[in-house]
């Protein structure tokens, strides 16, 4: 009855070890801020060392900031093209907070300039563009296959 009982025990405290040191260690959860986008090229500028991609879609339209690149022999986006796009989004929906929080202040979020800067530049929103995007999809002018 004792080595019952003394296996019984072993056994308990060993699955119960286990289990713990399996949950010591959980895999590292990845969050992704990304969000598909499909949608037409109605512009491609650059500024320095930046390509300008202006993308719309039915409600929205986009400005990707994409690094130049010297890639060759890939699929470049191109004006008119329709393409389907991660993009993630660089600033914050939210408008600015004024001085005093306690008195609201109406204001068109979508009015205010907002800009990004890389380096000596600054690449800012225009009419009608909310948000400035970078976009995973995107080398240069290269689509790659991170979609």
């Amino acid at each position: 009855m004792r080595t019952y009982i003394f296996v019984l025990l072993a056994l308990v405290v060993g699955t119960s070890c286990r289990s713990y040191k399996q949950q010591e260690s959980p895999s590292p959860n990845k969050v992704d801020f990304s969000t598909k986008v499909a949608g037409k090229v109605y512009k491609i500028d650059s500024v320095d060392d930046y390509h300008l991609v202006y993308l719309s879609d039915d409600k929205t339209s986009y400005k990707i900031i994409s690094k130049k690149s010297s890639r060759t022999g890939c699929k470049e986006v191109a004006l008119n093209g329709e393409y389907e796009l991660k993009v993630v989004p660089l600033l914050s929906d939210a408008p600015p907070s004024s001085g005093n929080s306690n008195i609201p202040v109406p204001i068109n979020h979508l009015d205010i300039e907002k800009c990004v800067e890389y380096g000596d530049i600054k690449i800012c929103t225009e009419p009608g563009i909310s948000n400035l995007y970078s976009s995973p999809s995107l080398t240069g002018l290269c689509l790659t296959k991170k979609n």
